[in-house]
């Protein structure tokens, strides 16, 4: 059965990709977990009250890199949502007006910029707006 394993036919980048992912999460694993045992073992020879000490220091300073990160992300996620902004009048000059309603194509508008949701309606009949 040559050929029929889950990566046959994907682009030599992506597999290379998906290795490189788990390569990475597995060095960050280990380092991950050989800080935290010499963390331990430090702190063990500090004895109880020196730890105490170092453990609040350290966990003051954590606090205030994960509220930077929080910032940032918080910022990230606020310019993400912003609307972009409308580019300036389209270079063949101003909006030309719809065709009559009747007219081969229906109605349409070029050269405008509408900001926000747009919503056509293209069943015929009449239209309601209850408004204030």
């Amino acid at each position: 059965m040559k050929g029929k394993g889950p990566l046959t036919g994907a682009p030599a980048a992506r597999r290379a990709g998906i290795g490189r992912r788990r390569v990475v999460l597995l060095i960050a694993v280990f380092l991950l977990g050989v800080g935290g045992a010499g963390l331990g073992v430090f702190f063990a020879r500090q004895g109880l009250e020196r730890a105490d000490q170092l453990a609040s220091v350290t966990g003051a300073f954590i606090g205030l890199a994960g509220l930077g990160v929080a910032g940032y992300s918080a910022w990230l996620a606020r310019v993400a949502v912003r609307p972009a902004q409308p580019p300036g009048p389209a270079a063949s000059g101003p909006a030309s007006p719809a065709k009559e309603p009747g007219a081969v194509g229906g109605p349409s508008v070029t050269g405008s910029i509408i900001g926000g949701n747009n919503t056509q309606v293209s069943a015929g009949g009449d239209v309601r707006i209850d408004g204030d």
